[in-house]
This record gives structure tokens, C-alpha cells and sequence, in this order.
């Protein structure tokens, strides 16, 4: 009694190979998230947008100075 194997085709060894490649570009990118350190661009952009934000504050826009015009000119419509 002889069990045949069939020979992998180009597709199974295409997907095989890719499955592990993706496997160890997984490994890899887990590893890097654990034990590489931030690096400094960050935080010197973040300390940039806090200094930014304090030293120019951003005025907020008066918006019932604008309803009230608009209640006015529909009064004077009527």
C-alpha cells in the first residue's frame, strides 16, 4: 500500500513562503514597537504645538454677534 504525495504546486509554495514572510515581518514589527526608544523629532514637535498654542492664543469667532444681524434683517423682511 503506497501513499501518493502530490508535489506542492507554484501557488502552494508562493503561499507558504508568504505566509511566512509575513509572519516574521509581524515578529519583527512587534519587536521594534517593544524596544525601540521614541525618537526626538516627536517630542520636539510636541513641545513646539504646546509653546504654539500658549504663546498664540486662536480667538474664537463671535457667533451671536452674527445671529443677532440675521434675526434683524428677517424682522426687517416681515
Amino acid at each position: 500500500m503506497a501513499i501518493e504525495i502530490d508535489e506542492p504546486t507554484l501557488l502552494d509554495n508562493f503561499l507558504h513562503y508568504g505566509l511566512l514572510l509575513g509572519a516574521v515581518f509581524q515578529l519583527v514589527c512587534i519587536f521594534a514597537v517593544i524596544w525601540l526608544p521614541k525618537s526626538e523629532p516627536e517630542q520636539e514637535v510636541a513641545m513646539e504645538t504646546q509653546s504654539a498654542t500658549t504663546t498664540h492664543p486662536q480667538h474664537a469667532p463671535q457667533h451671536s454677534h452674527s445671529t443677532s444681524k440675521r434675526k434683524r434683517e428677517k424682522k426687517k423682511t416681515r
